[in-house]
């Protein structure tokens, strides 16, 4: 767009040069015509009023292709240096020739894009605060009270706090994927996978952990569902991620299941 902007703007000046040249050379050639049949004499040459109404009409088109050109560019100037100092709410107001419509457009849709972006960092970093928190809390309880004598050195107590690391392990693993992702240096390994084999896998890794608390964890897959050409390791993160909040936050005797 940038490019068929320039051009257009190279062209309307190499036309307007256009025109001045040969309205100079037809200037000319009447003048002399005029002059040489003796009918300027005495009498003002109508050339003359004619070049000061292409001027004025010259004048008006100018200032018109300026309101329509500049004025909007200056907006998105504007509201770029808003955005430039953190202020991702600016917008420029969409108005001009359809090209600078496009350009506001384009500006409006980015500036939009990262003030999306930077409304899902600050909830991922409260949310991943938020999650951390609770295992942080948990294992410090516990080794307090190791330490003090509440709570003896036994299996139960220490499998609560190796699973409460593990809780921490997974959320740093997934900040570094996030962070991978976002910086294009994560990979996808496409594949052509069945979507029950996807739910088939999620629900027998996560099958013990259900009934140790509790939970039913059951799957239903309608067998008509096409093939997906999908990365199944990615995937299966996905719905990790999923069955683990969702075990977890289920009461013992409620269910699970997958659809």
């Amino acid at each position: 767009m940038g490019h068929t902007f320039r051009r257009r703007i190279a062209f309307a000046f190499l036309g307007f040069i256009l025109f001045l040249l040969i309205f100079g050379w037809a200037i000319g050639s009447v003048f002399g015509a005029w002059h040489s049949s003796g009918g300027g004499q005495g009498r003002p040459f109508p050339g003359f009023l004619i070049l000061i109404g292409l001027v004025v009409l010259a004048v008006v088109l100018v200032r018109r292709g300026v309101r329509r050109t500049a004025a909007p560019i200056a907006d998105v100037m504007e509201a770029a240096s808003r955005v430039r100092e953190g202020d991702l709410s600016a917008r420029a107001p969409e108005r001009g020739a359809p090209d600078v419509r496009d350009l506001v457009r384009s500006f409006n849709a980015m500036a939009e894009r990262l003030e999306t972006d930077e409304s899902r960092r600050r909830n991922l970093l409260a949310d991943v605060t938020h999650e951390l928190r609770t295992p942080l809390s948990v294992i410090r309880a516990r080794v307090e009270g190791l330490r003090d004598g509440v709570y003896t050195s036994d299996d139960e107590h220490l499998a609560l706090i190796e699973e409460e690391t593990r809780v921490m392990a997974r959320l740093l693993d997934d900040l570094q994927l996030l962070s991978n992702a976002e910086a294009g240096a994560l990979r996808l390994h496409r594949e052509r996978t069945a979507p029950v084999d996807l739910v088939d896998v999620a629900i027998g890794a996560h099958r013990d952990d259900a009934t140790a608390n509790g939970v039913s964890l059951t799957g239903d897959t309608a067998p008509s569902l096409p093939m997906l050409d999908v990365d199944p390791l990615r995937i299966g993160e996905v719905l990790t991620n999923l069955l683990t909040n969702a075990i977890r936050h289920t009461p013992a005797g409620g269910a699970v299941r997958i659809t």
